[in-house]
């Protein structure tokens, strides 16, 4: 929620004043609740994690952004993948013990791809 009031309060605002002709979207989802590349270590070098973003919130910042857009540049927007990793999880398979699974990164990128083609919220 925290995340979601200073997005709307600082990007949104600033997205409308500049008010682009074209938007250029940098997806990254490595801020995603368990992604491999959301995690950091404290100075004890205790694993924490980050911004912890759920699709439902990568949903609502996408949709957002679509409504800027819809204002400044009639709906021209480009967005492309720039992070997200997957998760660790147990497996059998693995000669490690440990193998990534891609599922969490995959619904946050369908939660951004469906507010970009304006399909509404994604059923949980």
């Amino acid at each position: 929620l925290e995340w979601r009031a200073a997005f709307g309060q600082r990007v949104v605002p600033a997205l409308r004043a500049f008010s682009p002709e074209l938007m250029l979207v940098s997806s990254g989802f490595d801020g995603g609740a368990t992604d491999i590349g959301n995690s950091k270590l404290d100075a004890s070098g205790k694993c924490l994690q980050g911004l912890d973003l759920t699709p439902g919130d990568f949903e609502w910042a996408t949709g957002q952004l679509m409504a800027v857009a819809a204002r400044c540049c009639p709906g021209r927007v480009v967005s492309v993948l720039e992070g997200g990793y997957g998760t660790w999880e147990f497996s059998k398979k693995s000669e490690t013990g440990w193998d990534i699974s891609r599922e969490t990164l995959s619904e946050n990128a369908a939660a951004h791809m469906s507010a970009l083609a304006g399909i509404g919220p994604r059923a949980s």
